[in-house]
């Protein structure tokens, strides 16, 4: 699983607070009903637990390419 989704790219399954924390998730469910939802993305808690079990941060390509398109989008 990506470590970094868009509103858009949270699935029915991930709308979990305890994956991606309950303000995405509420923005997400949002998003899903059809209101105006800025764009966003969301970093899920498995990314930072493994991150701290590890004491470094790694990024996928999949991750990268996510955010890059994110902070382009916005640019």
């Amino acid at each position: 699983m990506p470590h970094f989704l868009t509103f858009k790219e949270i699935s029915k399954e991930q709308l979990n607070p305890n994956l991606v924390g309950g303000k995405a998730t509420a923005l997400a469910r949002l998003y899903k009903e059809g209101f105006l939802v800025p764009d966003g993305f969301v970093i899920t808690t498995e990314f930072f637990s493994s991150s701290k079990e590890k004491n470094s941060i790694k990024f996928s390509e999949q991750d990268a390419t996510t955010v890059y398109r994110y902070i382009d989008a916005c640019c």
